[in-house]
């Protein structure tokens, strides 16, 4: 497994903080001085671009919606919420290659906390923090769909996405005053937006098994930038790009009985998910194991879709657990 540095915004604001501290402290406790010194590191630090993770999970395509709770120290929690769609035109006549849409809009939100945000020598201030970062995204890709090879599918697809990120952050404690009056609106409680653009890669097979079995596969590589802003302060400044590799893998079968005259599918899923450049607080890989039952409706469901399917997916990595269980259409 290849590995990064962990970005944990959390423990980025900690250490900033103790240099901050340590400098104003030579300023004679000026408190402009301080915070000029903690945005100086944080920004030094990329803690902005540590949350890039997330923002990719408000625009996830492949995966769907999950919980995660990442041991990292900071008792990390997430959780997302997305609803992404696919789609083929046959606008450009039967011989040629398709158009491809695809796009999604989505939420994730992660909540962090430590017993105390200071350093442990400035002894009377303790500061504990509870802190809560959340993305809202919207992503639309269009893309041309070959077929190379007989059940192949490869489509290059170019992706324009538009987040807002926000922090909502308690203090608690004897320092908790003074922990407002250093990082609000520098490294907490802030807002900003992020333009994402970038391309991918995606190839799909398809194998029928028999008269109501099929394999289907497909693997994706996703290549995006992001840039920052409306920022609230420059230590919020970043453009990063991220790498994304993800693989899956779905079996689907007949459960033997039909409704609304269509037949009734199970479904097992086998996913893996890697961040080539990037991680999600600290995690750069993990896999998936889930199962749905899918309802196709036909013409007689919502315009535009095939029917909906009820399903529960597991999530597992490197100090990392997940779960899903939900509802999600069919296009």
């Amino acid at each position: 497994m290849l590995r990064h540095a962990r970005s944990q915004p959390l423990r980025f604001l900690v250490l900033g903080l103790a240099a901050a501290l340590v400098a104003g402290r030579i300023a004679a406790q000026d408190l402009q001085a301080i915070r000029n010194q903690l945005r100086q590191d944080l920004a030094s630090t990329n803690f902005a671009q540590s949350l890039l993770g997330l923002v990719m999970l408000s625009d996830e395509l492949e995966l769907g919606s999950a919980s995660y709770e990442i041991d990292d120290g900071a008792s990390t929690d997430v959780r997302t919420y997305s609803l992404p769609f696919h789609s083929t035109l046959d606008v450009f006549g039967p011989s040629r290659p398709r158009l491809y849409v695809e796009g999604t809009l989505g939420w994730a939100e992660a909540r962090q906390g430590t017993a105390n945000l200071f350093p442990p020598e400035l002894t009377g201030s303790e500061t504990a923090v509870d802190t809560k970062w959340t993305t809202y995204g919207a992503l639309l890709g269009l893309g041309l769909q070959f077929e190379p090879l007989p059940e192949v599918l490869v489509t290059p697809i170019v992706d324009l996405g538009l987040s807002r990120l926000e922090n909502d952050t308690r203090f608690a404690g004897p320092g908790a005053a003074a922990a407002a009056a250093l990082t609000d609106g520098i490294a907490f409680n802030w807002d900003a937006m992020t333009l994402t653009y970038g391309g991918a890669l995606r190839v799909a097979w398809r194998r029928p098994l028999s008269e109501r079995r099929r394999l289907e596969a497909s693997g994706r590589y996703d290549l995006r930038w992001n840039d920052s802003f409306a920022t609230d302060d420059a230590a919020q400044d970043f453009t990063a790009r991220t790498q994304m590799l993800t693989v899956r893998g779905d079996l689907f079968g007949p459960v033997g009985f039909d409704l609304i005259e269509q037949p009734v599918e199970w479904q097992l899923t086998s996913a893996y998910r890697g961040f080539v450049e990037g991680d999600l607080f600290g995690v750069d890989a993990y896999v998936q194991f889930g199962a749905s039952l899918l309802i196709h409706t036909g013409d007689k469901g919502i315009p535009g879709t095939g029917g909906f399917a009820f399903g529960g997916d597991v999530m597992i990595g490197d100090d990392f657990e997940g779960w899903a269980v939900g509802f999600r259409l069919l296009f």
